[in-house]
């Protein structure tokens, strides 16, 4: 009877960490879908040469999509 509380215990915790995993896996691949996004606007985004103005936007958007990165890990 010990025997098969125990069993029943550990395969429990087994059941929680399987889960645990799927969604720590899911988490990586809403990670790693969203750098293949960000590097694709990158490849995209026309170089900034010079134009102290444009290079302050330029960061300023950047702070902003790294901020919205932060969040949404945060709310996963």
């Amino acid at each position: 009877m010990l025997s098969a509380m125990l069993h029943a215990g550990a395969q429990g915790k087994l059941q929680e960490a399987l889960i645990s995993l799927g969604n720590f896996q899911s988490v990586i691949d809403e990670v790693l879908t969203w750098l293949d996004n960000a590097n694709k606007s990158l490849d995209d985004a026309p170089p900034v040469f010079g134009d102290p103005k444009q290079i302050q936007t330029e960061l300023w958007k950047l702070k902003v999509t790294r901020l919205h990165e932060s969040v949404s890990i945060d709310n996963s």
